[in-house]
C-alpha cells in the first residue's frame, strides 16, 4: 500500500500512489538500487535531451512562422520590405476549429454500453457522470486545446493522465475547545485573536494536463509512448514548492539530497520563449526553477529477471532520485497521450502544418516582398 501522506495546505498535490521501490538494495553487481538506476536514467537523458535539440530549434522557428514573426532585414537594401502573409496560421486554424466543433459539438462525448443485462440503467447515468466530470472537473475542452493546437502545427502534442488533490484553507475564529487543545496549532492575528486555519478537500482524483512537445523526451530508437525503454517530462518546481514535498515526505530524501536539488536552478531558453510568445515581455530573468523529470523507464529492480516499468521523479543536473515507485497505474500502461497530426511510418512525431507550409509560407513571403520593393 502507498505510504500515508502528511496533511497540508496547499492549493493542489500530487497524491501519493504507487509503491515505493527500496532504492537502498544492493544488486548483484555491488551496486544499490538508487546507484544503477541514477547512472541508467542520467545517461540516456543526456543522450535524448541532445538528441531532441534539433526539434526544439525546429519548434522555435515554426511557431515565429506561425506568428508572422519575421527576423530583421536590411537586404538587398536598407528598409526593404519584410512583410508576412499568415497563410499558415489561416489554414492551420481552419481545420483546427473543425477538429474542436467535432469533438465537443456532440450532445454526448461520452457512449457506454453494458456487457450485462443488469446494468443497462446503469448505463446512462455513468455518461451524464462522466459528461459532468470532464465539463466541471478536467475541464477537457481547455485542457487539451493546448496538445490538439500543437499537435496540428508542430505533428506532435501530448496529454498527461495525472492524479492529484485540490484544497483550500478555511481561515476560522478558534473555539473555546480548540483554545484549550495544545496539539492545535493556533495563530494570532493582529487584534490578538486566535484563529485557526483548516484545510478543506474539495477534489481528489484523476486530471489532464497538457505536456508540452519539447518538455517530453522519449527514446529515439522507439516510435510508441507504451513500447520505449524510457518516456518522460520535464517539469519545474520553485524552491519551497521542493521543501514541501520534502516535508510531507512525498520526496523521501535526505536534507544533503535536497539543498543539492536545490542549487539546480535554471529554465530552459525554449520555455522562455513561449513565455514570451503570450504576449509578454520579460523584463527580468525568471529565477530560481528547479529542473525536475518525471521519467518512466524499465529497470530489473528486484533482479527477477523481468523488466519492472518504474515511475521516477529525477534531478539531472544533481543525479538524484527524489522518488521512485512501481507504475501506479493498476492497468499498467503510460498515462500519456499523444496526438499525431500526420503520422510518419516508424517514428514517434508526425508532421505538422507548419512543416508543410514552410517552403510555401517562405515563398508566398518573398513573393510579396519582392512586389512591395518593386
Amino acid at each position: 500500500m502507498p505510504k500515508e501522506q502528511k496533511q497540508t495546505k496547499v492549493d493542489a498535490e500530487p497524491i501519493n500512489l504507487g509503491v515505493e521501490i527500496d532504492l537502498d538494495r544492493v544488486l548483484k553487481t555491488g551496486q544499490t538500487v538508487r546507484q544503477a538506476l541514477s547512472k541508467e536514467i542520467g545517461d540516456n537523458l543526456d543522450d535524448e535531451i541532445e538528441n531532441q535539440r534539433p526539434l526544439e530549434e525546429k519548434i522555435k522557428k515554426w511557431q515565429k512562422m506561425f506568428r508572422g514573426d519575421r527576423p530583421p532585414k536590411s537586404f538587398p537594401f536598407s528598409n526593404a520590405a519584410n512583410i508576412a502573409i499568415p497563410l499558415t496560421r489561416w489554414l492551420i486554424e481552419t481545420v483546427f476549429v473543425r477538429i474542436v466543433d467535432a469533438i465537443f459539438s456532440q450532445q454526448k462525448l461520452w457512449i457506454v454500453k453494458s456487457k450485462k443485462e443488469g446494468w443497462r440503467d446503469v448505463a446512462p447515468q455513468i455518461e451524464d457522470a462522466l459528461d459532468w466530470w470532464q465539463k466541471h472537473v478536467a475541464n477537457l475542452r481547455k485542457t487539451i486545446m493546448s496538445p490538439l493546437m500543437q499537435g496540428m502545427k508542430m505533428g506532435t502534442g501530448v496529454t498527461l493522465l495525472d492524479y492529484e488533490r485540490r484544497k483550500r484553507v478555511v481561515v476560522r475564529h478558534a473555539s473555546e475547545a480548540e483554545k484549550a487543545d495544545k496539539n492545535i496549532k493556533k495563530y494570532k492575528t493582529k487584534g490578538g485573536n486566535l484563529v485557526v486555519k483548516v484545510p478543506i478537500t474539495q477534489y481528489e482524483g484523476p486530471v489532464f494536463k497538457g505536456i508540452s512537445r519539447e518538455d517530453l523526451y522519449v527514446s529515439s530508437d522507439s516510435n510508441s509512448i507504451q513500447e520505449a525503454f524510457m518516456v518522460g517530462y520535464r517539469f519545474y518546481l520553485k524552491p519551497f514548492q521542493v521543501r514541501a514535498r520534502v516535508n510531507s515526505e512525498y520526496y523521501p530524501i535526505t536534507k544533503e539530497e535536497e539543498e543539492a536539488v536545490l542549487r539546480c536552478t535554471t529554465l530552459d531558453k525554449l520555455k522562455t520563449a513561449r513565455i514570451e510568445e503570450g504576449h509578454r515581455d520579460i523584463q527580468y530573468p525568471i529565477k530560481n526553477n528547479v529542473e525536475l523529470f518525471t521519467t518512466w523507464v524499465k529497470f530489473d529492480v528486484d533482479e527477477d529477471g523481468e523488466e519492472d516499468d518504474v515511475k521516477v521523479t529525477f534531478s539531472n543536473d544533481s543525479r538524484i532520485i527524489l522518488k521512485a515507485v512501481y507504475n501506479p497505474i493498476f492497468y499498467g500502461f503510460r498515462p500519456l497521450q499523444d496526438f499525431v497530426f500526420d503520422p510518419i511510418e516508424y517514428s514517434f512525431d508526425g508532421i505538422g502544418g507548419c512543416e508543410k507550409l514552410e517552403q510555401l509560407q517562405e515563398e508566398i513571403d518573398t513573393l510579396h516582398n519582392q512586389r512591395l520593393d518593386r
